[in-house]
């Protein structure tokens, strides 16, 4: 029965009035906190444009470096051919840890990092080169898998960074770049994929759209590949997703950061055998299947077996820091140099254990003055 117009405006009670008050208005509280949350979405993204594009104007490549000719094969010299694969990760960039605050367990400051940077370098290239002296490798991949810089979604970090993450991403590109160009004079190819981790997030919230492409690390690839574009033995592969598949020697490896798998404390196997049964689902809908997975998220170097390859975890440039000793957790800062063979997939492994770069001479390859922009090194 339908009511009368009388019934229809009857006015509310004080209680009725209270409840309809309380709810539009925290209807409109949420309004804005839309609209502010859009606003700095947008911020962002438009503050993320503006660097790329004043980067890609004012980054001088680097002269090219002379690289190695194509390899002919000769079967007659017995060598085996693969393909050789470096992982890069977790290098936090501008980060400082304090050597007596850790006991002197760890030290880390962008002087460390070019100390240890060069040592991986130089370990890759000795062992390749003469360790493996009956191996013909055509190409390096390498596997730069995020976290890149120290960031600033962390009030501590950014506090006692020695860099800006303007100069983390500018800087670290610059010396980075000068390490890659003494692996393009050692391989015929050097090939660089690039994915971000979860410290160069432009805000402390998680957020997933735009993962990839608003990051501090991504900034950093670019400004990478601004500076290699006159090598022409070097290419890059920065996709816009926060993952991708990397063919090599017909064996996919899906390559991702791993800050999406929770853990609380060491290699959370669980969290880690459930990501790649995840991503296997996933990728079989595009009728896709990947062999390996490399990830670097918990700063630890281990190797786990699955039935159709390994789930790779590199370590960290960085090496422990005093929220790791709170935890009672430690880890040396190891990086992965690995072989992949056409039949065999995955063959052999090198961690290279980069505190060693402390026994070597102090004086840089590398060349870099931190009191300069990139423009005028």
């Amino acid at each position: 029965m339908a009511k009368s117009k009388n019934e229809a405006e009857k006015p509310l009670t004080m209680t009725e009035r209270m409840v309809y008050d309380q709810a539009l208005e925290s209807l409109r509280g949420e309004i804005r906190i839309l609209k502010s949350k859009y606003k700095i979405a947008i911020r962002s993204r438009e503050t993320q444009r503006l660097i790329l594009e004043a980067n890609a104007e004012s980054i001088e490549a680097l002269p090219r470096v002379k690289s190695p000719g194509p390899i002919i094969l000769n079967p007659k010299t017995g060598k085996t051919t693969e393909s050789a694969v470096l992982v890069g990760s977790c290098w936090h960039i501008g980060e400082v840890i304090n050597k007596e605050e850790m006991g002197g367990l760890n030290e880390y400051n962008f002087d460390v990092f070019v100390r240890r940077l060069q040592f991986l370098i130089g370990k890759a290239i000795k062992f390749t080169q003469q360790n493996m002296a009956m191996y013909n490798f055509e190409e390096l991949h390498v596997l730069l898998t995020g976290d890149m810089v120290s960031g600033i979604i962390h009030e501590e970090l950014a506090e006692t960074n020695d860099l800006t993450i303007v100069e983390q991403a500018t800087l670290g590109a610059f010396v980075t770049a000068q390490a890659i160009q003494e692996l393009a004079q050692a391989f015929p190819k050097v090939k660089v994929t690039c994915v971000v981790g979860n410290h160069g997030r432009v805000t402390q919230k998680k957020y997933f759209k735009h993962k990839q492409s608003v990051s501090w690390d991504y900034i950093f690839y670019t400004n990478l590949a601004l500076l290699l574009k006159k090598q022409p033995n070097v290419s890059f592969n920065i996709p816009k997703s926060f993952w991708t598949l990397v063919n090599i020697q017909g064996w996919n490896f899906l390559v991702m950061h791993g800050d999406l798998i929770k853990s609380w404390g060491s290699i959370p196997f669980y969290g880690i055998n459930r990501e790649v049964a995840k991503w296997v689902k996933i990728k079989a809908s595009q009728d896709t299947f990947f062999n390996y997975t490399v990830m670097s998220h918990f700063h630890t170097f281990a190797m786990l077996q699955s039935p159709t390859g390994e789930d790779i975890l590199n370590g960290s440039l960085k090496g422990g820091d005093e929220y790791a000793a709170g935890l009672g957790l430690f880890n040396d800062p190891v990086q992965i140099l690995f072989g992949v063979h056409p039949r065999y997939g995955k063959t052999w492994q090198l961690p290279i254990n980069t505190k060693h770069a402390e026994d070597t001479p102090r004086a840089s390859r590398y060349k870099y003055d931190k009191t300069r922009s990139i423009a005028n090194q």
